[in-house]
């Protein structure tokens, strides 16, 4: 898939969705889980045909197993393990290994910068928005 195909604007779509989400709400709702997966199948489907939804629906449990054993552990969030399941539907397991690894260092990195910005008072200008007071909660998650 290139970042110029149909099927890639579509999950880039959905991934800034999630993200502004996850952000402004502090939570990733099942409907996008379910819509980055029905996406993913049908983008796999076209592309692979149906040994490739097979191929990667094995993809989904591995990531869903692993996910949900990381939110048990504490380490993730519970819509974490969901999406990043949903969006292995979009990658062979060679790239998924790869995506996982890159969206680990991107997450452990936006949370030392939260953490950070946490430490400093907030903008007068800020104050006013109700889901930056929520992320710059010192006791938030």
């Amino acid at each position: 898939m290139q970042p110029t195909d149909p099927a890639f604007l579509v999950l880039l779509a959905l991934m800034a969705t999630g993200a502004w989400l996850d952000v402004s709400q502090r939570r990733l709702p099942n409907w996008l889980c379910l819509a980055v997966m029905i996406a993913g199948g049908v983008a796999t489907t076209m592309l692979g045909g149906s040994s490739g939804l097979i191929s990667a629906a094995i993809h989904f449990a591995i990531a869903l197993v692993v996910g949900m054993g990381l939110f048990r552990l504490g380490m993730i969030g519970g819509g974490d393990a969901k999406l990043a399941a949903a969006t292995a539907l979009w990658f062979g397991f060679e790239h998924l290994v790869l995506y996982l690894a890159y969206a680990s260092v991107a997450g452990g990195i936006l949370t030392l910068l939260l953490l950070q910005w946490r430490q400093w008072p907030l903008p007068a200008l800020m104050s006013s928005q109700p889901w930056l007071l929520r992320l710059h909660e010192k006791d938030g998650g």
